[in-house]
């Protein structure tokens, strides 16, 4: 949307976040759930690569959630980035983000 990103905000402390290739064309099309699973892949890396360096679990996560939204905002802009903010505690409670354990925890009533 134009001029949606001279308005964004990120969390106090965090960088404003933009995908400087984001236009570029892909050589090998991959079907979405392709996509879907390296796209996983390179943002669990990039996740374990900070942490590896020191940065904490909570702050990685933090400011990974945080790139999310603010580029969802840059995108689509602050109204429709609410509307889709607004669906996820009830997806999440129904365990559309749940992922098996080990330890085959029913819930997390030891956090």
């Amino acid at each position: 949307m134009p001029g949606c990103g001279a308005r964004h905000r990120a969390l106090p402390g965090t960088a404003v976040f933009d995908f400087p290739n984001r236009d570029k064309k892909v050589p090998h099309p991959m079907d979405e759930q392709q996509q879907r699973d390296v796209a996983a892949k390179k943002v669990l890396e990039a996740m374990q690569s900070a942490i590896d360096e020191g940065v904490e679990p909570d702050v990685v996560k933090l400011v990974t959630l945080s790139a999310a939204v603010t580029n969802f905002v840059n995108d689509y802009g602050e109204e429709a980035t609410a509307g889709i903010i607004e669906s996820l505690p009830e997806k999440v409670r129904n365990g559309a983000f749940s992922q098996p354990s080990g330890d085959n925890q029913e819930s997390g009533d030891d956090q």
